[in-house]
């Protein structure tokens, strides 16, 4: 999802408080549009699409009225054609590279734990250290992703009867079981039977 900076301090534009509600919420979706359009709204036709139902008439007008008030700036396009730009958008969207730096090497950081809790050593990674708090507290190792359908609806029997509620589901639609049946069900009963006949 793409996002942009709205300014607290536009309480306090006249030229854009004094805006009807309807034209104040047309602003609001120029300045979306601009965001997804690297800072630059598009032309006129590709305006009217994505504004619609106004026409490209009414739209023609209300970008003259906006340069008129200084809300938008007109800037050449490609072809000579006029395309307009939020008046400071490149200074108010402005990307704090060093915050972003910081984020990123916090994050680096954060993966890259090691045992010893110095630069070196046995990298231990999120994964590692939840497996290892989850086999701490139930004592199981060596858990496996279900992703089963039917695997996953008896999990969710399972989670049902003893607390009440089904397990969640992972980015890619499993969990992490200590096997890929719960105890106690027909599937993993054969299953032990088999291993053991071996």
């Amino acid at each position: 999802m793409r996002w942009f900076k709205f300014h607290a301090d536009l309480i306090n534009d006249p030229a854009l408080q004094r805006l009807p509600g309807d034209k104040f919420k047309t602003w609001i979706n120029l300045l979306c549009i601009t965001s997804k359009h690297d800072g630059v709204l598009p032309p006129l036709a590709d305006l009217a699409f994505l504004l619609r139902p106004i026409g490209e008439d009414k739209i023609a007008a209300l970008l003259e009225e906006f340069c008129e008030k200084g809300l938008l700036d007109s800037v050449d396009g490609p072809g000579a054609s006029t395309r307009y730009a939020p008046r400071d958008w490149a200074s108010r969207q402005y990307v704090d590279v060093t915050a972003a730096e910081r984020a990123k090497r916090y994050r680096d950081r954060q993966r890259d734990v090691t045992r010893d809790g110095r630069n070196g050593g046995v990298t231990v990674t999120a994964l590692d250290q939840k497996e290892k708090k989850r086999t701490e507290q139930t004592g199981v190792t060596g858990l496996i992703e279900v992703t089963d359908e039917t695997a996953l609806a008896a999990w969710d029997a399972y989670g049902r009867q003893t607390s009440g509620k089904p397990y969640s589901r992972n980015r890619r639609g499993g969990w992490c079981f200590p096997t890929k049946w719960p105890p106690g069900h027909e599937a993993e009963v054969v299953h032990v039977l088999m291993e053991a006949s071996r």
